[in-house]
């Protein structure tokens, strides 16, 4: 059922988990994932750019510098 409605393009978020546990940044980059139309949907370097990804990138830089640093050392 959820495949099909992947598929054909109709997902929604009315779901608890979606409207409680996950954020409208993870919510607005998963529909942006979905869009049926490949030409209209985003691509990597969109999703690389979506809010959920870019307001913790300099936590996610400073986590992996960090993790680096540990194992070169």
């Amino acid at each position: 059922m959820v495949k099909k409605r992947i598929v054909d393009g109709h997902v929604d978020f009315r779901d608890r988990i979606w409207t409680e546990e996950v954020s409208k940044e993870a919510r607005e980059l998963v529909t942006m994932l979905l869009v049926y139309d490949y030409l209209e949907r985003t691509t990597v370097y969109g999703a690389l750019r979506s809010m959920w990804i870019v307001r913790d990138e300099d936590a996610l830089r400073d986590a992996y510098r960090k993790r680096i640093s540990t194992v070169l050392f």
